[in-house]
């Protein structure tokens, strides 16, 4: 998988993340968080393709919209935390 998730609290945050990127033409798809990188209870993530990320983060820092955490699954199959 080549795919980085952005996690976020809630639904709505990843739907306004979602919004955020599709208005800088950044695909991304809203899936719920995979159980291992939950943090407190349920939570949403944004999967943007990994060459997109780097991009997806800075909208986000402009925007001011705030995430937990991203991660990405490395060839292992093991979730990494990553900065971009």
């Amino acid at each position: 998988m080549n795919d980085v998730f952005f996690t976020f609290r809630s639904v709505t945050a990843a739907m306004r993340g979602s919004r955020l990127l599709a208005d800088q033409s950044i695909r991304s798809l809203t899936v719920r968080t995979p159980k291992l990188l939950q943090e407190q209870g349920c939570g949403y993530s944004l999967r943007i393709r990994a060459p997109d990320a780097a991009r997806a983060r800075q909208a986000f820092e402009q925007a001011q919209l705030r995430y937990s955490r991203i991660y990405r699954r490395g060839g292992d199959g093991q979730w990494q935390e990553v900065t971009l």
